[in-house]
């Protein structure tokens, strides 16, 4: 009988091993990239990644010497054919971000000579829109996310204690810097990234600590006032990604060992549950988006190879 019992316990254990999700080096139940396709297209920072109009659309920065704009588009979320490549004219010190407000794709930069913020509409119509914050400079990633009925911007400013800004604007081209809010307490070390989730702003940036811890601050009242998340013990060598999906906002970044990880709150306060990618290593910042109603995630590898590929679990 004790004999059989091993037997049966042997048995399990190999199967628990050969699983596909041991085998990653996670416990069974944790997240799985699935499909992963590396890109032939390159870049010296993160990648943006957004759904639009049944596509999946990735920008970065190109190695060339001007520093273009590039943005791809992918009808089933993987492939991106070179005929789908588009250089822009625009160029940015810094990685581009993408995101869908007011019905279209909205593309936030900082012009690499002078560090002023740009935002630009998909051209739908003959007459683009665009603007440029005249008063407003950064020399880091602009991210954008729709609150409410207002397209939130945010990003590193130039002071020097390179404090945390907000600004929205109702219409996604019109932006009343007087109504700017600087996070006066704070300061981030990378750019920071934002989303609107549960009725409240949400705001992760890593810290200038020694330790380069994300911290997280919310706000119920479109910005005006911020208040501090319980402190976390997770530690990005860049700055995190958010993302909306369903009942979740979902958290990825770089750990200072340059493993991918994953994290996410039911509240946009308390983050847990962390899945670390062993397999994946960047120096940048991982980018989420949905497609299709699933969780995807982009990624430059350490070959500086953009990669993408589905997260399967939530």
């Amino acid at each position: 009988m004790r004999t059989a019992f091993l037997l049966i316990g042997a048995i399990v254990i190999i199967g628990l091993l050969s699983s596909p999700a041991y085998s990653q080096g996670r416990a069974p139940g944790n997240l799985l990239l699935t499909g992963k396709n590396v890109i032939d297209e390159y870049s010296n920072n993160h990648v943006a990644v957004a759904a639009f109009d049944g596509k999946v659309f990735v920008a970065w920065t190109g190695v060339n010497d001007l520093h273009n704009v590039n943005i791809a588009y992918s009808d089933d979320g993987y492939t991106f054919p070179k005929k789908n490549v588009i250089t822009l004219n625009e160029s940015s010190g810094a990685a581009p971000c993408l995101t869908v407000y007011g019905g279209e794709l909205c593309l936030l930069w900082s012009d690499g000579g002078t560090g002023k913020i740009h935002v630009m509409f998909s051209p739908h119509t003959t007459s683009q829109r665009r603007y440029t914050l005249e008063r407003d400079e950064t020399r880091s990633t602009i991210s954008g996310f729709p609150h409410k009925e207002f397209l939130a911007i945010c990003w590193k400013g130039e002071d020097s204690a390179s404090r945390p800004n907000v600004l929205l604007s109702s219409d996604g081209i019109n932006f009343d810097t007087s109504r700017k809010k600087v996070l006066e307490s704070d300061s981030s070390r990378y750019h920071p990234a934002g989303a609107s989730f549960a009725g409240k702003m949400v705001l992760a940036f890593v810290g200038v600590d020694q330790e380069q811890r994300i911290n997280v601050r919310h706000s119920s009242n479109d910005g005006n006032s911020w208040q501090n998340a319980p402190i976390m013990d997770i530690f990005s060598k860049s700055g995190p990604s958010l993302l909306v999906h369903g009942d979740r906002l979902i958290m990825a970044y770089a750990g200072t060992d340059g493993k991918i990880n994953i994290v996410h709150s039911a509240d946009g306060i308390s983050f847990s549950n962390k899945t670390t990618f062993f397999t994946e290593e960047t120096q940048h910042s991982p980018t989420l988006t949905t497609f299709q109603d699933k969780v995807y995630m982009c990624w430059l590898g350490i070959d500086n190879r953009i990669n993408i590929a589905k997260v399967e679990g939530f």
